[in-house]
């Protein structure tokens, strides 16, 4: 599998993977966040879900992410 095509929105990360019948059904898929200001923020959850098989889906857990200013 590989992914064939990603934006990075806003709000938002989404990826499309492109997935072969020989693929693995475990996959890791990172992006990277920009902090610009300190806060606590909720950090939502991640939906997986085939396109063509709807009723195969996941969800991840949401969490919370602390974003400190710089130390001295």
């Amino acid at each position: 599998a590989y992914i064939e095509h990603a934006e990075s929105r806003t709000d938002r990360y989404v990826a499309s993977l492109n997935r072969y019948s020989s693929s693995p059904t475990q996959y890791t898929v990172a992006y990277t966040v920009r902090a610009v200001s300190p806060g606590n923020f909720v950090h939502p959850a991640a939906v997986v879900e085939d396109m063509y098989r709807p009723d195969l889906r996941a969800n991840t857990a949401t969490t919370t992410v602390e974003v400190v200013g710089p130390t001295q």
